[in-house]
């Protein structure tokens, strides 16, 4: 399940067509109630970012997907901030957008290994207490 109306979901739609995929639902926006329900439903949360902004920001929803125990599936540039949070807080992997093989084989082995996906949703849950208000007044003057 694919929920979003982001930019590449017209080439979503498509490689869906194409290929012929039985096993794939693109849905719209939820409304923001869902939120917390669409992202725990997720075996895998799935953060990509391209070269362009690798360098100048984090997409808010990998936080969102610490906050709800999601191991991360972060497509982007290893040298990017992205890259590096989830490496630090060893909440998913990360790999370069043509890494197919790769992507597909931590795919497979987070569906078999139960212990593995355990593994990253604690890690992802724990990521997420170093991201709440209390940390961010540290940094904020009253």
């Amino acid at each position: 399940v694919i929920v979003g109306e982001g930019e590449k979901k017209r080439q979503i739609q498509n490689k869906i067509q194409e290929k012929n995929l039985q096993n794939c639902l693109l849905l719209p926006y939820q409304p923001t109630e869902m939120l917390p329900h669409s992202l725990r439903a997720a075996d895998i949360g799935v953060v990509t970012l391209d070269k362009n902004s690798s360098h100048s920001s984090v997409p808010s929803k990998t936080y969102n997907l610490f906050s709800v125990g999601a191991p991360i599936l972060a497509i982007c540039d290893r040298s990017s901030e992205l890259a590096r949070l989830i490496v630090e807080t060893q909440a998913g992997e990360v790999y370069g957008e043509n890494e197919t093989e790769s992507i597909l084989q931590f795919i497979n082995e987070l569906h078999k290994n139960e212990d593995l996906l355990s593994k990253y949703r604690s890690k992802s849950l724990h990521a997420s207490e170093w991201f709440t208000a209390d940390n961010a007044k540290q940094f904020v003057p009253a």
